[in-house]
């Protein structure tokens, strides 16, 4: 008598955990192009219908290729619309409520963790435990918790359902995208002169990165960096951008009054 398995076959995105899709990216990455057709398969079924490979080779090939073609129709949904709340582990998170609000230190931790290996500290980030909800004028509101950084619960993130993890990435990506056209004297790099003229100044702030941009804020005041970090990414954007700008031209009127003497 054969052993019977019982294997539950996610058929939707919110039945994979991000975790999972993890264990898969990296997989096919280190596969790499060349990767045989029967391995991906195979781990396509282990990884995301939580089959060991001794189980794996106990199905029937006829369920096999039906396990296979569930899994390839639950990827090819599209996650146009964003996920704005989930359920985990009894906890509803929600997103971040108020994008033009979003503080600079979920920007940023947003930004930097935006690669599949790492993307479970930007969920940590966007998504934070609902602490009340309410009804106005016939809409839900809700509002979320602080935003307290922690490598340890982000490590939670990793089940959250992978329709959610995908639907805001792509969100956040063309959110950054709008602040990459809104504020082109930050993100954009000025003319080639300019380029060559503040090379010094860039190279510094490409090794720094956000750090450099926080001392500026800050003041150089190191204790103040908490409180820079947790105001609104837009008004800190604004500030640089003005600082920049500023810099720049009193930099000119210097050079300017220099060829004069």
């Amino acid at each position: 008598m054969k052993d019977v398995l019982e294997i539950e076959v996610p058929s939707t995105l919110d039945s994979i955990t991000l975790g999972q899709y993890q264990k898969w990216v990296e997989l096919v990455e280190n596969l790499g192009e060349d990767a045989d057709e029967q391995v991906l398969n195979d781990a396509l079924i282990r990884i995301f219908c939580n089959v060991n490979r001794t189980d794996l080779h106990k199905i029937e090939v006829l369920e096999y290729d039906k396990m296979l073609e569930v899994l390839r129709d639950a990827f090819t949904n599209k996650c146009d619309t964003l996920v704005e709340r989930f359920t985990l582990n009894g906890v509803e998170y929600g997103f971040e409520p108020n994008i033009e609000k979003m503080s600079t230190a979920v920007y940023i931790d947003t930004e930097g963790s935006l690669d599949w290996e790492n993307f479970h500290i930007a969920m940590d980030a966007l998504y934070r435990p609902i602490a009340f909800n309410r009804k106005a004028n016939g809409v839900d509101q809700y509002a979320v918790m602080p935003y307290e950084p922690c490598l340890k619960k982000a490590e939670l993130m990793k089940q959250a359902p992978l329709d959610a993890a995908m639907s805001v990435r792509v969100f956040f990506l063309q959110f950054k995208q709008g602040l990459v056209e809104d504020f082109p004297k930050l993100f954009g790099g000025g003319s080639e002169s300019e380029q060559g003229q503040y090379s010094s100044e860039a190279v510094f702030s490409t090794e720094y990165g956000w750090y450099h941009s926080i001392y500026t804020l800050a003041g150089g005041a190191y204790t103040k960096f908490d409180e820079v970090e947790s105001k609104p990414i837009l008004g800190a954007l604004r500030f640089l951008e003005y600082e920049k700008t500023r810099i720049e031209l009193e930099n000119k009127r210097i050079k300017k009054s220099m060829r004069l003497t």
